[in-house]
């Protein structure tokens, strides 16, 4: 009796553990195969599709959706689903708006896996035909990406062959297997959307880039390259000494072996030749990429196109040259005015001069008299430093120059300038020890010239205005120094470099 009633309790406990295991069994194996099919065909195009059917398929469900907020006019949710019938799964999209939620509305607020029995929702479920007054379960599965809600994955009347107390343990393993295939599709389609993005941005820029390793051999390039360059194909896999040739040897390869050791390069100026002898002048700069132990593994080219413009700076420069040239010539035409009109000057200051000493002679007590000669000699002084000045300024040979001289002609000239003459203090030091230095007189007198109206313009809005100019003789080294100096604004230092470059200025005129 009682071995009787042991073997009947043993007999229950075997059929129990066995229904377990067989439970167990059969629901991992959908979960196995839900897993496998999430971790393929991650590129097909209707990847979404088929987890929906194959949902629809293991679950034995009748209408398998896919909700996902595309975020876009009109606003709603887009609804795809599959409805079992005798052909199989038919797949139907609506856009679900706002208004017509019904109970999508509840669910998106949700971010958890659920079961819930005896729904019925008569919008919803005619959306997707059934009749107005069915009452379904529905497996509901979350879809994230990153912090953003996506959607939910909705089973309508699934076919779960496991107690009710197990069903969100398994749908929550379930979502997990789930959120993981979506975020990799998420992830492959990012991918491939910056992949893309980044091909059109590189075929389509107009600087040319190709991408090279470190042994020369081109790995790609885009069609700036192969136009600029007049290229028929593409050059990708020959050798890039084989495509670039320049006009000037060697800077390339020396910018190359900078790229390989030093990693990066910037705007190296390059001519090179296009299929055609075409000569193209381009900016190059590049990059490395290197690997853990330092070594670079490819090299990134980035060569501008600047033909068009370093021909329009040339044709600028010749045009600036010539305007220059046409000035010079018209400063020549008026100093032999100027020369004309001092020779013309010099017969009646003479003859002023002779009725002075005349008046002298006679004795005359005139008490202006000695102020008359004494401006009257000093026109004579400037008429034949103008004379000078002209006559040194028209010779281009090298003659020996008294630098203490000729600063001290051109200061003096500078006081037909009222506001160097009233409002500017002076301060000269001249050296005694200069010796005489062989030149042309007007490329030195012209060069200081410039400098001190500059000076003079820097201090025009200054409080104190002195202008100092001294000049320095080493007999060691044998250096003439001439100093110029103002209490003006100074130079911003933005612009230091460009003040030595031919017809750089600041002036509006």
């Amino acid at each position: 009796m009682n071995s009787t009633i042991d073997a009947e309790i043993l007999r229950q406990a075997m059929d129990s553990l066995n229904w377990d295991i067989e439970e167990k069994i059969y629901q991992m194996s959908q979960i196995r195969l839900v897993a496998e099919k999430l971790a393929t065909g991650l590129t097909d195009v209707d990847y979404f599709q088929k987890i929906c059917s194959f949902l629809n398929e293991v679950f034995g469900a009748r209408v398998t959706c896919l909700f996902w907020n595309r975020k876009r006019q009109p606003a709603g949710w887009w609804l795809e689903a599959w409805h079992s019938s005798e052909t199989g799964a038919a797949p139907d999209r609506k856009i679900i708006s706002p208004l017509q939620e019904g109970l999508l509305g509840w669910i998106k607020r949700h971010h958890n896996s659920l079961y819930l029995t005896d729904v019925s929702d008569e919008m919803i479920f005619k959306m997707w035909g059934f009749p107005a007054d069915a009452v379904m379960s529905l497996a509901i599965l979350p879809l994230e990406a990153g912090e953003n809600h996506q959607g939910m994955l909705v089973v309508v009347d699934p076919n779960l062959q496991m107690p009710p107390f197990k069903i969100h343990y398994h749908l929550d393993v379930l979502a997990g297997l789930l959120q993981s295939g979506i975020n990799n599709r998420l992830l492959y389609d990012n991918l491939k959307n910056s992949e893309e993005e980044y091909r059109d941005l590189f075929e389509n820029a107009s600087t040319m880039v190709l991408v090279v390793y470190p042994d020369g051999v081109i790995r790609e390039c885009n069609r700036a390259f192969a136009e600029t360059l007049g290229l028929s194909c593409s050059p990708t896999g020959q050798m890039l000494n084989d495509v670039i040739k320049e006009v000037e040897e060697h800077r390339f390869d020396e910018c190359w072996q900078s790229l390989l050791l030093d990693g990066e390069a910037t705007n190296v100026p390059l001519q090179i030749y296009t299929s055609g002898n075409e000569i193209r002048e381009i900016q190059l700069s590049g990059n490395a990429r290197v690997n853990a132990e330092g070594f670079p593994t490819l090299i990134r080219l980035y060569m501008q196109d600047v033909t068009e413009q370093r021909t329009a700076e040339r044709r600028r420069h010749e045009l600036e040259l010539e305007v220059e040239r046409n000035r010079q010539r018209q400063l020549a035409q008026l100093g032999l005015y100027v020369s004309g009109i001092a020779h013309n000057l010099q017969n009646p200051v003479q003859v002023l001069l002779g009725y002075i000493d005349l008046l002298k002679y006679d004795a005359v007590n005139l008490p202006q008299l000695d102020l008359i000669e004494q401006s009257t000699l000093n026109i004579m002084k400037i008429i034949k430093n103008l004379l000078y000045k002209m006559n040194q300024e028209r010779k281009i040979e090298e003659t020996d120059i008294d630098l203490n001289e000729l600063l001290d002609n051109e200061l003096t000239f500078l006081n037909a300038n009222m506001y160097y003459k009233h409002e500017v203090k002076k301060e000269f030091s001249f050296s005694p020890e200069i010796p005489h230095l062989r030149g042309v007189y007007s490329d030195f007198s012209q060069a200081i010239l410039n400098i001190i109206f500059n000076a003079l313009d820097a201090m025009v809005d200054s409080p104190v205005k002195i202008l100092s100019v001294k000049t320095d003789f080493n007999p060691e080294t044998g250096r003439i120094v001439v100093t110029i100096s103002d209490t003006g604004k100074g130079i911003p230092k933005e612009i230091q470099e460009k003040i030595f470059h031919p017809f750089f200025s600041t002036k509006s005129e």
